[in-house]
């Protein structure tokens, strides 16, 4: 914690607030991994604030939530309520994995603030888990519908070869392309492939 040290710190480190505040230093691997420079800036500026007024004041253990981290103090100080509000602001819109711009994203079992880069392999695997499950209940019900190229997930789009696909006259005159339900079982083997890579990418967000 050599930054917070050589900060500007009162000659008196050893009160209750400056621990706690090594505390949290200690607990900073407990934080994801993009939002830890938001964590440890907001330490400095905790730091740097120590008086003798704040002596006595704790720092509650860090709180990590789907949407930022959380900290508080035992009491009410509105400069270190500000430096915490900060902190839960900034990480609502910093990605968790990377550190880059991001937002709250919706996946299936839970809320994320993520990018679109580190979202897109998860919202991935998520869609061909589902694509997959959906074909297995079709293949047991002896379905095998037409399933036009707008339905599918853009995610699975650039997964599906050409091939697969077949032009179906429409209303309009246009024709729609359309594959199968047992065209897309054939897929599966290489779903199952992009999975498993896609475990290694996604799991750290589990």
């Amino acid at each position: 914690m050599s930054k917070l040290n050589n900060e500007a710190a009162p000659p008196n480190v050893e009160t209750i607030f400056g621990q706690t505040i090594e505390m949290h230093c200690h607990r900073q691997m407990d934080v994801p991994e993009g939002w830890r420079p938001a964590f440890l800036d907001a330490l400095v500026a905790l730091n740097a604030v120590k008086c003798a007024k704040r002596d006595n004041l704790i720092l509650l253990s860090p709180v990590v939530r789907h949407d930022g981290v959380h900290v508080q103090a035992s009491g009410e100080d509105a400069v270190v309520d500000g430096i915490c509000r900060k902190l839960r602001h900034r990480t609502r819109y910093t990605c968790r994995k990377c550190g880059r711009p991001g937002h709250a994203r919706r996946l299936p079992l839970d809320v994320r603030v993520l990018c679109g880069s580190c979202a897109a392999p998860r919202a991935m695997k998520a869609k061909i888990e589902e694509c997959m499950a959906s074909l297995t209940r079709s293949a047991e019900s002896g379905l095998d519908r037409l399933i036009t190229f707008d339905e599918m997930p853009p995610q699975l789009r650039a997964t599906i070869p050409a091939a697969a696909w077949q032009k179906v006259a429409s209303g309009n005159g246009q024709g729609t392309y359309c594959t199968t339900q047992s065209e897309l079982r054939k897929l599966t083997g290489h779903w199952r492939h992009l999975l498993l890579a896609l475990e290694s990418v996604t799991a750290d967000l589990e």
